[in-house]
């Protein structure tokens, strides 16, 4: 009787702008999507509903999970194309969605060859687990670069330099550990408020986790860092790296971090049912400002980067 009451999930998002904490907050609100007993997922984005972009890799992600698990997946746009729906087919979101998912109202046709031609507008980029694109870290930093306006050339410059350096590390993560038959994501989008201007990079993927991974080779090398919890042993990644392979392997993530401070950037990190939310410290790296357990599962890793464009 209980399989029966919960065989669809209905997540309805708020009408407001919805950021990877609002999402999760969405999520754990309702049964789980990659619970046994759901055999069906509507997702409704209601008048008002704003998605970010780190939020919307990690339900691009999701979607096309639930859709590889054989459930049948809907995605309702009460505003049509007015609201976040005609935003979100800009960010080309739409052109990544598992084929048998339906969307309401169905999205517009869009021009696929000016859409290619103009690839520094693309904020939504497709990553292969096993075939390399190595012109993506270059054409994502370069939108960063295009959208910090007034900033100095020098810091232009050093800004573009680390947002190359983020997106390489995070999409060849992918290719070391993912281990999916589902494609990763990554997007950015430069927002305003009246705090300033900052960007935020996204990449997502479906695959056997990084913390999972990394202790799975840590154990017969380095049992004692295996057994950290997953709080320690992403500080310790972020603060000095680790590798299950060895050697000069696993500075990537760190290094990319250490740049990133240059930005007062803060890092989110979502694994299986847990997510991390690292804040910079000066002169002292990054520590853990919150950690949050017990959230709907998601497969894979999910990683953000904030940028404060006017610190």
């Amino acid at each position: 009787m209980y399989a029966l009451a919960t065989q669809k999930a209905t997540i309805r998002l708020p009408g407001r702008w919805v950021n990877a904490t609002c999402l999760d907050d969405s999520l754990r609100a309702q049964t789980a999507v990659h619970a046994p007993e759901v055999l069906g997922v509507e997702l409704v984005f209601p008048s008002g509903c704003k998605v970010m972009v780190d939020a919307g890799t990690r339900l691009l992600s999701l979607v096309n999970q639930a859709a590889h698990a054989a459930k049948r997946v809907q995605l309702v746009f009460e505003e049509g194309a007015t609201g976040t729906m005609g935003y979100l087919q800009r960010m080309g979101f739409f052109e990544f969605l598992d084929r048998s998912v339906r969307v309401q109202p169905e999205p517009l046709a869009q021009d696929v060859s000016e859409h290619r031609q103009h690839r520094s507008l693309i904020e939504f980029a497709r990553i292969h687990p096993s075939r390399k694109d190595e012109s993506l870290p270059s054409q994502l930093a370069d939108r960063i670069a295009r959208g910090v306006g007034s900033m100095s050339a020098d810091r232009a410059k050093k800004l573009e330099d680390t947002a190359w350096h983020v997106f390489a590390e995070l999409i060849q993560n992918i290719h070391r550990h993912a281990q999916a038959p589902i494609d990763g994501y990554a997007a950015l989008q430069i927002y305003k408020s009246p705090k300033g201007r900052r960007a935020v990079v996204s990449v997502s993927d479906s695959g056997l986790g990084l913390l999972s991974t990394l202790r799975q080779g840590l154990e017969s090398r380095q049992a004692r860092t295996a057994g950290l919890s997953d709080a320690a042993l992403l500080l310790k990644v972020v603060s000095e790296g680790v590798s299950r392979f060895g050697g000069g392997n696993g500075c990537g993530i760190c290094t990319s971090a250490q740049k990133a401070l240059a930005f007062d950037t803060t890092l989110d990190f979502r694994l299986f049912d847990s997510s991390l939310h690292l804040e910079p410290q000066p002169g002292s790296g990054f520590a853990l400002a919150n950690h949050r357990e017990g959230l709907s599962p998601i497969w894979g890793t999910h990683i953000a980067f904030e940028f404060r464009l006017d610190s």
